[in-house]
């Protein structure tokens, strides 16, 4: 039990056991320098909850959640209906700099009706969830985005085909389709790496030439141009403008425009 109490004391910043019945808490593991009034300090866990974050310990934009989750009232509702741990993550001031940290509410093994008893602990989680959050960034980056040119992907075309066609005003959508041919004889003839350059290279023309508009890979030769707001004359001399530019590997028949339209209906 001691070792148990130990390694507790050790993960978690604060451990509590409150009494919602009461309305008091006893204190297991606190800082000394929390147990003052600066810091919110009260007798009453209500009060000690609400004027944690009110002195200012709590981040500013996680306040409102934070006094929502520790309002007593809605504590006490829910584990009269349900033995399931409460868990918020927000950020809270620690050694000069705001950390982020989870605190978890679950019933205390001696919890009744009359007798409302809970374990609080609060633990810091700042560095993995930074790098959890980080790592969530890259996979959604990955999603989106076509690893070997750095342009949008299919993923990317089709949400925003999804965004255009659920705006309530229809808007001009032009839409080129770009095939870089030859590509499979200089895989076969020159290797893959050979290839892969042959694609950067195109991908890197298509964002010079059509800086205004928004390039996206959609396969392995393939690959769109779309822009939005134009009308359908400006795009069609920018199309025509800019794929004049394009001298061999990347010839003018490269390019074809496949749709212009006031409401975006086709998906490809």
């Amino acid at each position: 039990m001691e070792d148990a109490m130990r390694i507790l004391a050790e993960t978690y910043h604060k451990i509590l056991k409150i009494n919602l019945s009461t309305d008091t808490h006893i204190d297991i593991k606190v800082y000394q320098s929390e147990q003052n009034e600066n810091h919110g300090y009260a007798k009453k866990i209500s009060e000690w909850l609400r004027e944690f974050a009110i002195s200012g310990q709590v981040y500013e934009k996680d306040v409102d959640a934070y006094l929502r989750f520790t309002d007593v009232k809605v504590i006490k509702a829910h584990f009269e209906h349900s033995d399931e741990c409460l868990r918020m993550r927000y950020r809270r001031w620690t050694n000069g700099s705001f950390r982020w940290v989870s605190m978890e509410l679950l019933k205390a093994s001696d919890y009744t009706e009359d007798n409302q008893t809970l374990m609080l602990y609060i633990q810091d989680i700042h560095d993995t969830y930074i790098r959890e959050f980080e790592e969530q960034k890259e996979m959604e980056y990955l999603c989106r985005i076509d690893t070997l040119t750095g342009l949008k992907n299919l993923y990317s075309y089709r949400s925003m085909c999804d965004m255009v066609a659920s705006e309530s005003s229809p808007r001009p959508v032009g839409v080129l389709f770009a095939d870089l041919n030859g590509l499979k004889i200089v895989n076969d003839t020159m290797g893959h790496d050979k290839g892969n350059e042959m694609i950067c290279d195109f991908a890197a023309l298509l964002v010079e030439q059509f800086e205004k508009y928004e390039p996206f890979r959609i396969s392995g030769d393939e690959f769109l141009v779309v822009s939005i707001d134009d009308e359908e004359e400006t795009f069609l001399k920018r199309v025509e403008c800019r794929s004049a530019n394009y001298s061999e590997p990347f010839s003018a028949n490269y390019f074809r425009p496949i749709l212009h339209t006031k409401s975006l209906t086709v998906i490809i």
